[in-house]
């Protein structure tokens, strides 16, 4: 898992998961609730690996 902050009570994470048995990478905005605790909100993007290869390559040509 990676991390990055975007302000104070907002941050990126960049996690793997798994759903229905297969392999995602998960990027996605958290924000701090009032508990203290990080939640996620909707606005992310969920890839399969080889998605991810394919935006990184194309990342990588900007």
């Amino acid at each position: 898992m990676a991390k990055f902050g975007k302000k104070d009570n907002e941050k990126i994470i960049i996690s793997q998961i798994v759903y229905n048995g297969l392999p995602y990478i998960d990027l996605r905005q958290f924000f701090l609730g009032g508990s203290g605790e990080w939640l996620p909100t909707k606005k992310g993007l969920t890839l399969s690996p080889s998605k991810v290869k394919n935006l990184i390559d194309i990342l990588q040509k900007i």
